[in-house]
């Protein structure tokens, strides 16, 4: 069977009060519209809703499906999954800054995080980095924020990939490059490498890291960009059913 793997992304375009004018709230069902209005800020209000719609869009896509035949759930860990119809496959959701994204796998686990790069005291995160890590850090010179970020993003889908939440500790793992292989592998500090995870970097926007992390042995070539007006275009009886787990 062929594993097919797509990565979308949207750039918030769309300010909250034309969202609250507009309706476009009321796509959503009831509980995910009481965690969107939880954010005190409008700007992640808009994020955590486009999240919700990209989800459904690119699930669709992967299933060619229509929106209201989905049932998206929430884990223990509040990380969403395809409840219904049956399927191998996983997707995850990160957003920040202008960018929201989503990624695909027919088959397998996969996890995404994007990044905004911006000022950030690096010394108050060392205790989370490998000492390779710091060393490929302390090299880098003017570039230390910029790297910095991009070794976060690849983390951070690597422990959304997994899905089980901070039970792998960050500092335990680093990215290697290889030759043969296609992005970065993953090896535990203590353990060595991971033959069937990978991680590679996207470049999605100037000031951005972006990383995907995968136990498939291939990642999207490309970047499928969506416009908030095709998420919003989506007529309001085809939206697609959320549930929160109760735990």
């Amino acid at each position: 069977m062929l594993i097919m793997i797509t990565l979308y992304a949207v750039k918030s375009t769309v300010g909250w009060d034309t969202i609250e004018s507009e309706g476009s709230l009321e796509t959503v069902p009831p509980a995910e519209r009481l965690r969107i209005l939880k954010f005190k800020k409008n700007e992640d209000k808009t994020r955590a809703l486009l999240a919700i719609l990209l989800s459904r869009y690119a699930l669709a896509k992967a299933l060619q499906t229509q929106e209201d035949e989905l049932v998206i759930e929430r884990d223990e860990y509040g990380r969403p999954f395809l409840a219904s119809p049956h399927w191998e496959g996983d997707f995850n959701l990160s957003h920040s800054g202008e960018w929201v994204v989503c990624a695909v796998t027919s088959k397998g686990k996969i996890g995404v995080d994007v990044e905004k790069v911006e000022e950030v005291d690096i010394n108050l995160f060392k205790g989370v980095l490998t000492s390779r890590e710091l060393e490929l850090l302390a090299g880098s010179k003017g570039e230390a924020i910029p790297v910095f970020y991009s070794l976060w993003s690849r983390k951070e889908s690597f422990v959304k990939a997994l899905g089980t939440g901070l039970s792998q500790p960050i500092d335990k793992f680093e990215f290697v490059a290889e030759p043969a292989v296609d992005g970065y592998q993953v090896r535990l500090t203590d353990a060595g490498i991971l033959p069937s995870w990978k991680c590679k970097d996207f470049s999605l926007d100037k000031g951005y890291s972006l990383a995907v992390s995968t136990d498939q042995p291939s990642f999207p070539k490309i970047i499928n960009f969506v416009s908030t007006a095709e998420l919003f275009s989506t007529p309001l009886q085809t939206r697609s059913m959320w549930y929160h787990c109760e735990h």
